[in-house]
């Protein structure tokens, strides 16, 4: 008896299974299966076969940034949000034949046979929804077509990855690889993998952009930015190049070369009252030891110390702030001057104006742009205030009208710089124009010349020079000498 049951029960469940297998086949769509993120063995088998098959595969990299939320909700809720993210990526794969992955941690990797079209409205729709619906969220998405039929899965994958990142440096949400953004990412992949050799080989050039006294139009200096050339004089962005430095972490050998280039410029004009701005990364100055390193270029070169301002970037939280603190004073001491770069934005903290008693702050152009009236006005004229109370030179970049060198002067900012005064140049033409409106050389400093105090000059005296210093730091210049140029 007991048997009978055992069979009748073991019949029913094989009845069971049998309706439920043949119900969904039955019912098999693509458009409205549930689809289930791959891993990328799956992936790259459905792009290899659609390939073969097609000879055409989309790919799209979709970067999907947390950061924001990760440190104000549960992990509930963030795990929730990813869920929705993920939901939306499989769309695309059911809406027409495809398999996503995750990868990179957050980011989404995915291969379909839709059309061009088909993956743009996606992107909208995609974009769309986050803005709507996932809030904080932040994604860029790169579309690439492998329509040769001998594009390698990783190579596809590369570029559209790449795509995103391009995606995300123009500002855009979304990218669509064309010709001539499959040739920038080419052409980063060169830069990536030849950076450093780029730098052994001294491929870099250097262009100055004046600097003029808010107070009485005359040039005080430059700013140096390094540009790299290729061999068909194309100019190569900036961004191309910071970013190959970035993932090759090339920080601080690419930034004492600077460095040195900006020294062997001011070592051509120490008879000249002039400054040239250079600027380093905050990592690169977290280094231990780089104070000596570039006390003893400098020293090499010959300089003046105080010729030279060091803009810090603000790229980085500096997480070793002992080391960081010790080589910022150990330079300002050995006669360099400070200036925070880019204030009002990015990694800029309140607690560097303390750590590192910046000589000069520069705004960042943001500030300005939206400083034109109402409350963006008030902030702008609120932060100029707040750097003169701790008695630093104000810089104001990014000047591009009339009516905002009026604003800027109106607030009290000291130096001006932009292209309504002067584009970026070389230094035959710097030097040219620096005759005819350059600080005469008997000018003295808008800084206090007092290693306690860094307190601005009467500023009724035009004449003085903002950056000579009457620090003696001959003697500190000359306690190392042991580098070569890089």
């Amino acid at each position: 008896m007991v048997d009978m049951t055992i069979l009748v029960i073991g019949l029913a469940a094989i009845v069971f299974l049998a309706i439920v297998f043949f119900g969904m086949a039955g019912n098999s769509d693509i458009g409205n299966a549930v689809p289930v993120l791959s891993g990328m063995s799956g992936v790259r088998k459905f792009y290899e076969h659609s390939l073969k098959q097609h000879k055409k595969c989309m790919v799209l990299y979709i970067s999907v940034f947390y950061e924001n939320l990760q440190i104000t909700i549960e992990r509930r809720e963030m795990v929730r949000l990813q869920e929705q993210v993920a939901g939306e990526v499989l769309r695309l794969c059911a809406h027409g034949c495809g398999e996503a992955a995750r990868v990179d941690g957050n980011n989404y990797i995915v291969v379909t046979t839709v059309s061009e079209e088909e993956a743009e409205y996606f992107c909208k729709h995609f974009l769309s929804a986050h803005r709507k619906d996932f809030k904080m969220i932040d994604a860029f998405i790169g579309v690439y077509t492998a329509a040769n039929g001998k594009t390698e899965f990783q190579r596809a994958a590369g570029y559209a990855k790449k795509t995103s990142r391009v995606a995300k440096a123009e500002k855009n949400k979304y990218l669509i690889s064309d010709k001539n953004s499959l040739q920038l990412i080419i052409e980063n992949d060169n830069i990536e993998r030849n950076i450093e050799s780029l730098i052994d080989n001294n491929e870099f050039y250097q262009m100055y952009q004046p600097c003029l006294d808010a107070h009485t139009g005359e040039i005080v200096g430059c700013e140096a930015l390094t540009r790299l050339k290729d061999n068909n004089s194309k100019n190569i962005l900036p961004n191309q190049v910071l970013n190959a430095i970035k993932k090759e972490k090339l920080y601080k050998k690419f930034d004492m070369y600077v460095f040195t280039k900006c020294c062997q410029w001011a070592a051509k004009r120490v008879d000249r009252n002039v400054i040239i701005i250079c600027k380093l990364t905050k990592k690169t100055l977290t280094s231990k030891g780089i104070a000596d390193t570039m006390i003893s270029i400098a020293s090499k070169a010959g300089i003046r110390n105080s010729m030279v301002v060091i803009e810090m970037a603000q790229d980085s939280v500096a997480k070793d702030t002992e080391t960081f603190s010790a080589n910022v004073a150990q330079l300002k001491y050995a006669g360099f001057k400070f200036c925070l770069d880019n204030f009002g934005k990015g990694y800029t903290a309140l607690g560097d104006m303390t750590s590192t008693e910046p000589d000069a702050i520069k705004l960042d152009r943001s500030l300005l742009a939206n400083g034109m009236e109402g409350t963006g006005r008030v902030i702008f004229d609120n932060v100029v205030k707040m750097a003169k109370e701790i008695n630093a030179v104000v810089f104001c970049g990014g000047i591009e009208t009339v009516e905002q060198e009026n604003i800027a002067k109106e607030a009290g900012c000291d130096i001006l710089q932009g292209f309504y005064f002067h584009k970026p140049m070389n230094e035959e033409d710097f030097d040219t124009l620096f005759v005819i409106h350059g600080k005469a050389v008997e000018a003295a400093s808008v800084f206090a010349d007092s290693k306690e105090s860094f307190a601005f000059e009467n500023k009724a005296e035009h004449t003085k020079d903002m950056f000579s210093d009457t620090r003696k730091s001959d003697d500190v210049q000359k306690e190392n000498d042991m580098i070569t140029y890089i």
